[in-house]
């Protein structure tokens, strides 16, 4: 697992480090300097004319001590100085990079060759908290229309290091080399379109610099997963890998119980049994003759039904299950007579934003999975509103309601409640389709019913959809992705074999 921590975060670790353990925050630039110049030049190796715009405080510090390295490696290395302010670590810089007379303007209009290779963004840097305007506005308007490859310095100047919303205009990177830790900005729509490829490079401020509470913000690795996926025993049999009660699908939604109830055979539970209405059973048996079947008419039995709460390890209900009079019975049943851990999707999720209270209880393990219309629902709050507070809702409503909230975009969160919350940096655009959501709670369900703690299952279940998402993209490209595909996806995952 790694940190995505805060601009603010990010700004106590750095004095942390020099105030506790006494490292210069000199020292720390120069390290900084020098790992950036051995990174670039590795990545660029031919690039020979290179800007560096520098704005005031220590991102523009960090710019010119790179541009007087790079200048000693023989390329030809220009810093344009955007700042009247010549202070702290900046002036320091300034001092010695102008003692060896390197190459320094003060306008765009001053360059005397506009052909750069390589350009430079060391603006702003992570503290960024108000709107880019005036002159620094019109530079980075400048600098984003050059031709040429663009590198920004720590983050992409104009991108909030706390949310990635985008502060009036922002640097448009191909590369961003990041110091100590990536940040959660980076990670988060619209600031991750700005990043291009992220490279974290270490400087010395290391896990011992978090002194006070550890950053919230986290993503997890392959490895992770590896380490966190119930174990398959030698001697098990279908009873020991779990046993899934997936309630889902109406009248002519078949697909969206075959797609959960697939997903979730596909990540190892031993049993899984679909309350579905009748009308599907012949879809269903010839679908995926391996599931289970308890199908109702026009009634449903409620002692039957209570059985099946009572004989699983995990309760997945919503996807496709509709409205009606009846799904709200079965909504009702569920969150009555369950005892097992539950992951409510979809259609559960729209029902009970009638009265969100329903949620609360707090003998009961409980994962909601929605989108951003269904949390807009839910919140009842403007979709638009959710999205630009991304993380502050998936957090506040996992606080609110003490249940996990993984809030499904194009990056997902995944939030603890009163703990940690978690990126999925995996998927892409492809997955935007019918039946990918019924995918995603499937997998979740699976990994609780095997039993991975619920709050590890949501945050690992995304990672193994979106990189089936990915293995399907490839094959089938983006354009053609089906929910089947995301299917065939988890077959081909190392960590699945």
């Amino acid at each position: 697992m790694k940190y995505l921590v805060t601009g603010m975060e990010m700004k106590l670790l750095d004095e942390n480090t020099t105030k506790h353990f006494g490292v210069p925050s000199e020292i720390l630039m120069e390290q900084a300097a020098l790992v950036f110049v051995q990174e670039l030049l590795l990545q660029y190796p031919e690039s020979k004319n290179i800007l560096i715009a520098c704005g005031g405080g220590n991102n523009g510090g960090d710019g010119v001590a790179i541009a007087r390295l790079l200048n000693q490696k023989n390329k030809n290395a220009t810093v344009l100085l955007c700042t009247e302010k010549e202070e702290g670590l900046l002036k320091q810089q300034l001092q010695t990079y102008q003692a060896y007379h390197y190459p320094l303007v003060r306008q765009i209009d001053d360059l005397q060759d506009e052909s750069f290779d390589l350009i430079l963004d060391g603006l702003f840097g992570t503290g960024l908290s108000r709107n880019i305007e005036g002159n620094y506005y019109t530079i980075i308007e400048q600098l984003n229309a050059m031709h040429a490859t663009k590198v920004a310095i720590d983050m992409p100047s104009g991108i909030s290091a706390e949310d990635g919303h985008v502060l009036g205009i922002a640097f448009h990177a191909d590369d961003t080399y990041t110091f100590s830790y990536e940040k959660l900005g980076q990670y988060l729509y619209p600031g991750a379109d700005y990043c291009g490829r992220i490279h974290c490079l270490a400087i010395g401020i290391t896990e011992e610099s978090i002194l006070e509470r550890k950053p919230r913000a986290m993503y997890l690795e392959d490895e992770d997963i590896r380490q966190l996926l119930p174990k398959r025993i030698p001697d098990g049999h279908k009873g020991t890998f779990g046993k899934l009660l997936v309630i889902a699908g109406s009248v002519d939604m078949a697909g969206a119980a075959y797609f959960a109830a697939k997903a979730a055979y596909r990540t190892g539970v031993g049993l899984v049994k679909i309350c579905t209405p009748q009308e599907n059973r012949m879809a269903l048996q010839t679908l995926i003759p391996e599931a289970i079947l308890h199908t109702y008419g026009k009634t449903i039995d409620k002692n039957v039904f209570l059985e099946d709460l009572k004989w699983a390890d995990a309760v997945l209900i919503g996807p496709g299950i509709g409205q009606s009079e009846q799904a709200k019975q079965l909504l009702q049943w569920t969150r009555a007579g369950v005892i097992a851990p539950l992951v409510m999707d979809a259609d559960a999720l729209n029902l009970l934003s009638e009265n969100t209270d329903d949620l609360i209880n707090p003998h009961l393990d409980v994962v909601v999975t929605p989108h951003l219309g269904e949390m807009s629902r839910l919140c009842q709050m403007p979709v638009s509103y959710i999205e630009s507070h991304f993380c502050e809702k998936a957090c506040e409503f996992a606080d609110t309601y003490n249940v996990v909230c993984h809030l499904k975009s194009a990056r997902s969160i995944t939030a603890v409640p009163y703990g940690n919350h978690y990126i999925n940096t995996t998927g892409n655009s492809g997955m935007a389709t019918a039946g990918s959501g019924d995918v995603l709670a499937g997998i979740i369900a699976s990994l609780i019913a095997q039993g991975m703690p619920y709050d590890l299952a949501s945050a690992v279940g995304a990672r193994i959809h979106g990189q089936a998402g990915d293995v399907a993209a490839q094959k089938v490209g983006k354009y053609a992705l089906m929910a089947s595909d995301l299917l065939d996806g988890l077959t081909e995952l190392a960590y699945l074999q």
